[in-house]
């Protein structure tokens, strides 16, 4: 089964978190993310996607499983962190910008994982 990673990047303190829209429609915003390579780990992947897709630095050490999912045949691992270095800049085609943590549930293609997340991050109090 291939497998992919994603990244739950949050601002704490302003009830954030870091979206990525779709390249093919730029009004679906989703999590950081993207498949893990023949040659990766999960970590390793979601730190690769991280920075492709919105030129931010994440270091493996930050990274805590979040949740564990099948999605559309790929086994994908979540991660959360709200610790990240540099700046947003990126050279792919989507859109990078921060969002309140209730558009989670507003995606289009990711509605039901994206809703999970968000209510898993609204029980933890850890997290928010």
């Amino acid at each position: 089964m291939p497998k992919a990673s994603c990244v739950l990047l949050i601002d704490k303190i302003n009830k954030l978190f870091l979206s990525v829209s779709l390249k093919t429609d730029k009004t679906d915003f989703n999590l950081p993310s993207g498949k893990v390579e023949k040659s990766e780990t999960f970590k390793p992947a979601a730190i690769r996607e991280m920075k492709e897709e919105t030129g931010l630095n994440i270091k493996e050490e930050n990274l805590a499983i979040f949740q564990e999912n099948i999605v559309k045949n790929y086994y994908v691992i979540t991660f959360i962190t709200n610790k990240w270095s540099g700046e947003i800049y990126t050279q792919e085609k989507g859109i990078v910008k921060w969002l309140p943590y209730i558009y989670l549930t507003k995606s289009k293609t990711w509605k039901n994982e994206n809703s999970n997340l968000y209510i898993k991050l609204m029980e933890d109090e850890h997290y928010i």
